[in-house]
């Protein structure tokens, strides 16, 4: 490639990157990193359930539980696992392995909506002027940003990888709901191999109910609700962190027996 035809290359990528204006999750996923703990989530990390998750091909995961209890936290430590964007790589027949991620919140008008999630998780398995497709190419020609359209690039792009791993995160906090569980319905209706989905939310009815229609399979799920003791490990260990290096807290530091003591009333809590 010429140093004009890739210039070219460049520009019509940053042209296509502006159009598609996509919302940018990274800034709150450093933020859930910097509040957990090395070891967090160790116990998901090192089961069954995520290893099958990765492994099988078309499997999807869903993590419910109530606020509070780390969820989001959970989903940064999956995504750093996972290695987005530092070890994005390509297979034995040269197709790509690629990672994205959503996280919804209600705080934020740019992270609430669902077709704010399309174009981010394009933008982010599309980082590459060598990764544009014919869709995303006409679509950007025709000037075409509807659902139906971010919907086709979605499934275009996704042929091109050989596996994608889609981590969405406080599905509860979207600002349309019934309109997001339609997307995911219909993504999940592809049947594509390559695509390994993990949601995380509220165990609310109309999530559930949500779940329970795609497509008619079963979807694995894991509840981190404090009751089921998952989590009390990543709480205590977070806590921990806290009376250590929180200047505004070392008062409660200096007294070993006091410290014990918040630990041991938050063990009989159970996280809450």
């Amino acid at each position: 490639m010429t140093i004009a035809v890739e210039e070219a290359s460049k520009k019509r990528f940053l042209e296509i990157r502006k159009w598609l204006s996509a919302p940018d999750p990274s800034p709150f996923y450093g933020q859930a990193l910097k509040m957990r703990d090395p070891n967090t989530g160790k116990w998901f990390l090192d089961g069954e359930k995520f290893a099958s998750w990765r492994q099988e091909p078309g499997s999807r995961l869903w993590l419910h539980g109530i606020s509070g209890c780390d969820k989001t936290i959970l989903s940064a430590s999956i995504v750093e696992k996972l290695g987005h964007r530092d070890v994005e790589e390509e297979d034995e027949i040269g197709k790509l392995v690629g990672c994205a991620y959503f996280f919804f919140n209600f705080r934020e008008a740019h992270l609430q909506t669902p077709i704010g999630m399309l174009k981010s998780i394009i933008s982010q398995l599309v980082d590459e002027p060598q990764k544009i497709t014919d869709s995303l190419e006409a679509r950007n020609s025709s000037g075409d940003t509807s659902l139906n359209a971010m919907l086709e690039i979605l499934k275009d792009t996704l042929t091109k990888h050989s596996m994608v791993y889609f981590i969405i995160d406080a599905l509860d906090e979207a600002e349309d709901h019934r309109s997001l569980m339609d997307i995911i319905g219909r993504i999940d209706g592809w049947k594509l191999h390559q695509l390994r989905m993990l949601i995380t939310s509220r165990k609310e009815v109309d999530t559930e109910e949500g779940i329970r229609r795609l497509d008619g399979r079963d979807m694995s799920e894991i509840s981190v609700a404090p009751e089921t003791g998952l989590v009390d490990d990543d709480i205590q260990k977070w806590v921990r962190a806290q009376l250590l290096n929180d200047e505004s807290l070392q008062k409660w530091n200096r007294c070993n027996d006091l410290r014990e003591l918040i630990i041991s009333k938050m063990d009989n809590a159970k996280g809450m």
